[in-house]
């Protein structure tokens, strides 16, 4: 079972649907940071932040990424059952283990995949915002609301 969990995700990486996600979500998060900046008046603060930046740009207010969830989740691995069958591999795979081995083993790996592609572009765009923007992140907004 692991290793058909280590194939599907090096299958994952390799094909296109993975970096269409990618760029879905970095997309979201630039038309959520635009919408927020003009709304909160962003330009005018001497100090915004890096986490400020992360925050408005993927958490707050983000209704591109509320849309765009359920299918950046699904889409690095919508079409592995039927590449596995069109291309003969699931013929091979279930000579040497069980239906419910492989059903069970792409079940998980569809479940890891859809947390980990959130969490892999959440931690790149923290990286790259507390590099580009070592300032120190100030509260925003009221003490009563998000933070």
């Amino acid at each position: 079972m692991n290793a058909i969990i280590y194939n599907s995700l090096l299958r994952m990486v390799r094909s296109v649907q993975f970096y269409i996600a990618i760029l879905l979500l970095i997309i979201s998060s630039i038309i959520t940071y635009q919408n927020n900046y003009i709304y909160f008046q962003l330009g005018n603060r001497i100090y915004v932040g890096a986490l400020n930046i992360f925050i408005f740009s993927n958490v707050f207010d983000s209704l591109s990424l509320q849309i765009l969830a359920p299918f950046i989740a699904v889409l690095p691995l919508c079409d592995i059952l039927y590449d596995d069958y069109k291309s003969g591999h699931l013929k091979n795979l279930l000579t040497r283990t069980s239906r419910k081995n492989y059903y069970s083993s792409q079940i998980a790996i569809s479940a890891l995949v859809g947390g980990l592609i959130f969490v892999v572009i959440f931690v790149i765009e923290l990286l790259l915002f507390s590099i580009f923007n070592s300032e120190a992140s100030m509260l925003i907004l009221s003490p009563n609301g998000l933070y």
